[in-house]
């Protein structure tokens, strides 16, 4: 290698290690022509818990021959056995065959003839790699761009064009240096080298700076950063979940203990009549109180799934317990009348609170069900700056394939438990939206008024109350959604933040997703030149 084609080598071996620098995860330190026995690895990346990952740079003006990836590949497992990863980087052409072939390595479907039928390849396949770019320097150099936009995105800083040219040719060049000096470098020293020439830049431009960026944050879990872990609320295990069902395995051994025998005789037609004298044939009809058919249905299935308990027949006996229920005369409200002896009057009356409250205690499990199916995104406005910023809206962007929660799909809760879930004094007020710290503000909400307020009768109604949960979710869920093209829109507006500030977002976003995604988000205002973009990276 000579002239032209040997100093685009060095400077190829140092835009792929800028390239892997920054896009490789959990590296500890890198180097570029490391001392190794054969002389072929170009680059090697060294980890803190597993062995190197080692990689050989080639370049050619032609087409790329298996015979020669070959090679290549077996002479840099040989260079360097105890590598836990080895990538040939190829930077020029090849044709489709070959293409094919590569393709299959990468997703480890290669057969041992694509490997040549060679033992050392075929032992070492499920660690072999093979990346092929275009002989292309801008091209190359336009990866560098996009990916240390990224890096400084997820560190919270921003950079123009000019800045991100200017620090990936000095990259380069830092590269090409050390793979004179075969030095080793920390990730990071890579890191505080890059962040120290952003802020070198931003310090001798004149013009004024975004001053606004979007982080993640939760308050005692998550500081403000550009990478979360994916988090969720599961409430099954909570204290408050966990602390209900204890009372209800209680009821089921007290009922359990109630003596009371099976029915014996069969309900007649003068028992489907009601009482005969005249007060029960005008106002009662009276009925075997009993727990049959759908009832008693529910109620087992019910207590298999919440509580893990079987409840046998005898559970419902009752006797012959009966009840006259007085109906059509809401002048003279009379109470029901049973007729039973003592102990049977007592099960039904226990066996109608355990139904109550099992009842109760499935509305929260089919709540905390949904809510433990999705991931839960907290963020917040960051205002950097020394200036207060106005009329602030973030447009948030991300893979439409990313099911995000809206305020219509929001499941109601049941009416034994709505209340308890409706406004901003309510659980998912506490559950689903930052809580108020030194560090961030709250979101100004709008102010609610309770639907039977409005309500001649004054008193709350199951359709005033679902109307007044309808109203608190659409209040919390502020923001407006749209679907464009590929990508799922969010926008949301601030009125303004003051300087050194941050501000809570109305509400976590709650999404359902399969892999690691990115968030695209622009910001606009008052007092920004230009539009604020950055980038947040959601790790599933």
């Amino acid at each position: 290698m000579g002239g032209k084609e040997g100093a685009w080598g060095y400077l190829a071996q140092a835009v792929v290690c800028v390239i892997s620098t920054l896009i490789t995860e959990e590296w500890e330190f890198v180097q570029i022509e490391p001392d190794t026995e054969l002389d072929q690895v170009d680059i090697a990346w060294y980890y803190p818990n597993k062995q190197p990952r080692v990689v050989q740079v080639k370049t050619s003006k032609n087409n790329f021959t298996m015979p020669n990836i070959r090679k290549w590949t077996l002479s840099l497992i040989n260079d360097y056995h105890e590598a836990d990863f080895y990538e040939l980087f190829l930077i020029g052409t090849c044709n489709d065959e070959t293409k094919q072939i590569i393709n299959r390595i990468n997703e480890q479907k290669a057969t041992d003839k694509d490997f040549g039928d060679n033992a050392t390849l075929i032992s070492k396949k499920g660690n072999i790699t093979i990346t092929q770019r275009l002989n292309d320097q801008e091209a190359l150099e336009a990866i560098i761009y996009r990916n240390l936009g990224k890096f400084l995105s997820r560190s919270g800083k921003h950079a123009n064009d000019t800045d991100l040219e200017l620090m990936s040719k000095s990259l380069i060049y830092t590269y090409m240096l050390y793979s004179t000096q075969g030095k080793k470098e920390a990730r990071i020293d890579f890191e505080n080298r890059l962040l120290s020439w952003i802020e070198h830049f931003l310090g001798v431009r004149t013009e004024k700076k975004s001053d606004l960026s979007i982080q993640f944050y939760l308050k005692d879990k998550v500081e403000f950063c550009n990478n979360m872990s994916s988090n969720s609320i599961n409430l099954m295990e909570s204290n408050f979940y966990l602390g209900k069902k204890t009372p209800l395995i209680e009821m089921i051994k007290k009922i359990s203990d109630m003596k009371v025998a099976k029915r014996t005789e069969e309900r007649s037609k003068f028992d489907a009549v009601g009482l005969r004298d005249f007060l029960s044939s005008q106002f009662s009809k009276e009925e075997y109180c009993e727990f049959s058919g759908t009832r008693r249905e529910k109620l087992e299935q019910q207590a298999l799934k919440l509580l893990d308990i079987i409840l046998k027949p005898e559970f419902f006996y009752l006797g012959e317990l009966k009840e006259a229920k007085f109906i059509g005369h809401n002048y003279f409200p009379m109470d029901d009348i049973r007729n039973g002896t003592k102990e049977e009057i007592e099960k039904y009356d226990a066996l109608l609170l355990f139904e109550k409250e099992i009842k109760k205690y499935n509305s929260y499990y089919e709540l905390f069900s949904f809510f433990a199916s999705y991931n839960i995104i907290p963020v917040v406005l960051r205002n950097v700056g020394s200036k207060q910023d106005q009329n602030i809206k973030v447009k948030f962007s991300f893979n439409k394939n990313i099911e995000v929660l809206k305020s219509d799909d929001f499941i109601k809760p049941k009416k034994e438990i709505i209340e308890e879930f409706t406004g901003y004094d309510g659980y998912i007020h506490l559950l689903f939206s930052h809580d108020s710290d030194s560090k961030i503000n709250d979101y100004q909400y709008a102010h609610l008024v309770k639907e039977h307020y409005l309500q001649i009768a004054y008193e709350p109604t199951t359709k005033t109350l679902k109307k007044d949960f309808k109203n608190y979710i659409e209040a919390l869920f502020d923001y407006k959604h749209y679907e464009e093209n590929e990508s799922t829109v969010l926008i949301f507006e601030f009125d303004q933040l003051n300087p050194k500030e941050n501000m809570a977002f109305p509400c976590f976003l709650m999404i359902q997703a399969e892999e690691t995604f990115e968030i695209n988000y622009e910001i606009t205002s008052v007092n920004l030149t230009e539009v604020a973009k950055g980038i947040l990276t959601y790790e599933i």
